[in-house]
């Protein structure tokens, strides 16, 4: 076959019998376009962060090869600060950005489906493990999930993960959502910061750019919904040409830094948000994994609260919601303006069950 078909089938279908090699060219694009520049030892670096895959030296140089053969890559020296060969390097070539970006687009997908299936191989070679699963399914109460995955309702509390699963899917039927906040450890794509990046390391870009969370959760919530079909570019403002030279595999914390050094980011993160508002059609934004995110306690309670500081200033909004997925703990430490009026947008899954 042809080195043009495989790159066509990676970008289109990608058949599972060129799954190996396929991973091997997502992966690879995904990474030197994250890092702007990446060396070639990449094997290594593959299998620390992702023990799922356990890819030859030969599938990657071939991937590699390939990738160079149809310009997509271009290789170049580094002169090593102490004495030594200088090492190989591998960029991205401008005239191939576009294409890079689709095959990397790729890995996150990948990642997702690769998951699944291991979790199914799981419970299907172990009879047990498909037994409990099947029981703990039926556990769940089909009438509260309903309940708690309804658009109106911003805040879930002591939601269980099998719960947290099967709202996730109710939305997928029936509501388009987009992600706010991830679990720890998740991959620091340019929409989904909190999650990658732990809550101090945050607070420094904070303070180092004179803003504030409110100010963080407006631009992420921009972000987030800013790759959808339909969704209105920021108007003519430095936003809008740190937007129009930015990429969906760019670093997030990068981004991040350069946003909130933008003069009254606020501002045009709000007038960005109403205008996303009015143009999309009805879309829910969740907030996962603020229960375990790390950081100083003060500093998660902040930024926390400066969340449903800004889902109560939007709650004007006829097409863009929020829904928060928090533990009932955490949220009685939680301090701010109109908290009671939250009563009646709260789902309780510990009492409903």
């Amino acid at each position: 076959m042809q080195a043009k078909n495989r790159l066509d089938l990676i970008t289109d279908s990608a058949p599972l019998i060129y799954l190996k090699p396929n991973l091997a060219i997502a992966y690879i694009t995904f990474k030197v376009l994250c890092k702007d520049s990446c060396g070639t030892d990449l094997k290594n670096e593959l299998e620390e962060s992702q023990p799922i895959f356990k890819l030859s030296d030969t599938v990657l140089w071939n991937s590699v090869n390939l990738l160079l053969q149809e310009n997509i890559l271009g290789e170049y020296k580094q002169n090593r600060s102490s004495r030594g060969r200088p090492k190989k390097m591998l960029k991205i070539n401008d005239s191939s950005r576009e294409q890079a970006e689709s095959l990397a687009s790729k890995w996150s997908e990948y990642l997702t489906s690769l998951n699944s299936s291991v979790n199914l191989l799981q419970i299907a070679s172990k009879p047990e493990i498909g037994k409990a699963a099947r029981v703990k399914e039926d556990s769940v109460d089909v009438e509260a999930v309903s309940k708690a995955a309804n658009p109106k309702v911003s805040l879930v509390l002591n939601c269980s993960e099998l719960e947290k699963a099967a709202i996730l899917k109710e939305l997928d039927r029936n509501q388009l959502t987009e992600t706010l906040s991830e679990p720890q450890g998740s991959e620091l794509w340019l929409g989904i910061v909190l999650g990658a990046m732990n809550l101090d390391a945050i607070k420094v870009i904070l303070e180092d750019t004179k803003t504030d969370w409110r100010d963080f959760w407006s631009i992420q919530a921009c972000l987030a919904c800013s790759f959808l079909t339909n969704c209105p570019k920021p108007d003519n403002s430095p936003l809008s040409e740190i937007w129009a030279n930015m990429n969906k595999t760019e670093r997030g914390d990068k981004i991040l830094r350069e946003l909130l050094n933008i003069n009254a980011i606020g501002l045009l993160a709000g007038d960005w948000l109403q205008r996303i508002d009015k143009s999309l059609q009805p879309i829910l934004l969740l907030c996962h994994g603020l229960n375990n995110i790390k950081g100083d306690l003060s500093v998660r309670n902040e930024a926390i609260e400066s969340l449903f500081c800004l889902i109560w200033d939007t709650g004007y909004f006829v097409n863009l919601k929020f829904k928060v997925f928090l533990n009932e703990d955490i949220w009685q430490q939680m301090r701010f303006p109109n908290k009671s009026h939250f009563f009646g947008k709260t789902f309780d899954l510990k009492r409903n069950r």
